[in-house]
């Protein structure tokens, strides 16, 4: 009983972390409050994590500000970063968002609007949700 106590901590506390971190974000990313993502959006919310105001998001940039905004961990972070890097070149900036959405790895409508569901689904299918280690 004690192991099965840790297993169910170990591994379901990561999947409910990012359960709590998901609506936080859609709540942040949608400042108009349409119900809908643009990809406008979210890089507008990609870039409140640029600290030095270049135009770019460096990997501690994103990792530092999306910790202290979510509580996320640092490993997920990293890596959520480096698969949101989608051309790797080891910064965010909307050219990313354009080549995810080329991919189809985010479903966009004709007026560039993606739904919360498919916002989402695109979080879930970058941010690897395991792991429990503090921030």
């Amino acid at each position: 009983m004690k192991y099965l106590l840790l297993i169910t901590f170990m591994f379901g506390s990561a999947h409910c972390l990012l359960d709590d971190i998901i609506p936080k974000v859609i709540n942040n990313t949608d400042t108009n409050g349409d119900g809908f993502i643009s990809l406008t959006e979210i890089s507008a919310q990609i870039l409140s994590f640029d600290a030095d105001g270049n135009g770019i998001v460096t990997k501690h940039e994103f990792v530092e500000g999306w910790v202290a905004a979510y509580g996320d961990n640092r490993p997920d972070t990293n890596t959520f970063f480096n698969n949101l890097d989608i051309n790797d070149d080891h910064y965010l900036t909307d050219s990313d968002m354009q080549e995810h959405k080329r991919l189809n790895n985010i479903i966009v409508d004709e007026n560039d609007l993606i739904t919360y569901a498919d916002f989402e689904t695109f979080i879930r299918n970058m941010h690897p949700g395991h792991g429990n280690h503090e921030p």
